[in-house]
């Protein structure tokens, strides 16, 4: 989905926005991939009104509300030299506060995965992720995780997609050790089911909603529940410079090995057992891009957190900013063929095959088109799809490469009987 998740198994068309949550998420492309490297360095700040994300009535974690900068910068590759792909990645997120109290972080996250194409519309992947963040200040906030999914996606038709995942993980805690078994580092085992849909009304915009069921197992007994999440988003381009994308979540969960003080009329204090969490989040970013590999963006996030007990509710909001830089090359090659796949053909690269190369080194075919926006892409070699250079308009492909958008008006003839032009190889 989009935003502030509390879990960080990618939907298909995920942006990586700043939300809610300290950890980045980092998704490689699953499909309809290109052999290539890309590279991205984020520079911004903002304001966190709530910098633990803990209740102020907890004297242990006192409500530190400052502002901060943050700097991020990630690269991947993929290469996919038929059906499968191969692709792996990292990113580092920094982030200082403005208190000293609160002092600043540290999020390293690794990535690598591979990827079969079932048929166009099919892909299968395995992926694996290790993640080590550490704080200068509250360091029982540190932990190093490592986690393995699973995902099926499936584009059910032009503007439909489905996707299910799994995923299992493992986080340590170096600095907390649990009440029990000699005091234990504490270490818990998530486990995430996750089905998606989603929906393209248009050529620029995308829907999404998504069912998540949580299980973490933990040796400190107290932290262990099962949980639902239930998250709605959309994404979506206005104009040719602007995105926009927004999310409603909410999440349940149930402690039922908490233990907690319960203060008799008497004055006595005997044991109470269990805890109801459930929490409702809304974030909004919105971004502008300047120049081909240079973007502004704004978010804002804000995140309702309810409990059975008092103790635990708690409120936070953060508002961020910024400018990103891109860089990126796809390693293609030309020697073979290229051809057009898009909902201008139903993405059948076979059914208009360009000829070529000319003596100029162009590759062209025609296709009769009724006026409207079409996206496409074109297939290299018949193994790569390559996203096109020198399009009008751009769109997300949902897996990590941009989609281009051509927008028929009325039917253009060069000659006599030549009907609408063709469709040029862009580069």
């Amino acid at each position: 989905m989009i935003l502030t998740r509390v879990s960080t198994a990618p939907l298909v068309g995920t942006l990586l926005v700043t939300g809610l949550l300290p950890l980045v998420p980092f998704a490689i492309p699953a499909a309809r991939a290109t052999s290539a490297w890309h590279a991205d360095v984020s520079a911004g700040g903002g304001y966190d009104d709530d910098v633990l994300g803990r209740p102020g009535e907890n004297s242990s974690f006192p409500i530190l509300a400052t502002g901060y900068w943050s700097l991020t910068p990630s690269l991947w590759g993929i290469w996919a030299p038929s059906r499968w792909s191969v692709s792996g990645g990292w990113s580092s997120a920094w982030n200082a506060y403005g208190s000293e109290e609160a002092g600043d972080y540290l999020d390293n996250i690794g990535q690598a995965g591979i990827g079969f194409r079932v048929d166009p519309k099919v892909q299968l992947r395995l992926d694996g992720k290790a993640e080590w963040f550490h704080r200068t200040e509250f360091q029982d906030y540190d932990f190093n995780r490592q986690e393995a999914s699973s995902a099926v996606l499936w584009q059910v038709a032009d503007a439909w997609s489905l996707q299910g995942s799994w995923s299992t993980g493992r986080i340590e805690y170096p600095e907390r050790t649990t009440l029990a078994r000699g005091g234990e580092t504490q270490v818990d085992r998530p486990e995430e089911f996750e089905f998606g849909i989603g929906f393209e009304p248009g050529d620029r915009w995308r829907l999404e909603a998504a069912v998540t069921s949580l299980l973490v197992d933990s040796n400190s007994r107290q932290y262990e529940y099962s949980g639902d999440r239930l998250s709605l988003g959309v994404t979506g381009e206005i104009g040719r410079d602007w995105s926009v994308g927004a999310e409603a979540a909410w999440e349940q969960r149930d402690y039922d090995r908490f233990l907690y003080a319960i203060q008799l009329p008497s004055g006595a204090v005997r044991p109470g057992v269990g805890r109801e969490d459930d929490s409702f989040s809304l974030a909004l970013d919105l971004e502008h891009r300047i120049t081909g590999t240079t973007r502004l963006f704004a978010g804002v996030a804000y995140l309702d957190y309810g409990s059975s007990l008092d103790d635990y509710a708690f409120d936070r909001l953060r508002l961020s900013g910024g400018v990103s830089v891109h860089f990126g090359k796809p390693a293609v090659s030309s020697l073979g063929g290229w051809d057009p796949a898009g909902s201008l053909n139903d993405w059948s690269p076979e059914a208009n095959p360009m000829s070529g190369p000319t003596p100029d080194g162009t590759w062209e075919t025609t296709i009769n088109l009724e006026p409207g926006l079409y996206r496409y892409m074109f297939l290299v070699d018949t193994v790569e799809w390559l996203s096109p250079e020198g399009a009008r308009l751009y769109e997300d492909d949902g897996f990590g490469q941009k989609n281009g958008v051509l927008e028929v008006g009325t039917p253009v003839t060069t000659r006599a009987g030549d009907g609408p032009t063709g469709v040029p190889n862009p580069r």
